[in-house]
Order: C-alpha cells, then structure tokens, then sequence
C-alpha cells in the first residue's frame, strides 16, 4: 500500500479485498476489539501538503475556540 501511495496509484478494488479478507481481533470471549487513534500531534512547519492553512475550530465551554493548522471545509 505505501509503494503505491509513493507512486501515486493505487489500486483500490485490490486494497479492499485485502483489507475484506482480514480476520477480525476479537478477545478470548468473542467480542471484537477495537482501536481508534486520536492523537492530535501538531506539526504546523510540516511540508506535506501546499494547501493547509490556519482553520478557527469551536471547543466546548466558554473561550475553548482557537485556531489550528488543517484543511477547511466549506458545506454549502
């Protein structure tokens, strides 16, 4: 997957029957096992992508909004 990603083709419909074909993790008693990654490491010098730019986000409570590098989305 990452040769192709480097190479800018990717075949897709191969990606998702390899990625069909893994067993799922499940714990001794059955229940599946799941993971989620959420880490927020900035790197606002990072020069992986031209088009990012500065994006105010809303936090929860009073003066939780600031702003952070990323992608701005525009819903019409």
């Amino acid at each position: 997957m990452y040769g192709g990603l480097n190479c800018g083709d990717l075949d897709v419909a191969r990606l998702r029957r390899a990625l069909a074909g893994l067993p799922l993790p499940r714990t001794a008693s059955g229940r599946l096992v799941l993971a989620v990654d959420v880490g927020n490491w900035l790197r606002p010098e990072a020069n992986t992508s031209p088009v990012r730019m500065f994006c105010h986000t809303y936090g929860r409570g009073r003066s939780s909004a600031r702003t952070i590098p990323g992608w701005p989305s525009f819903f019409a």
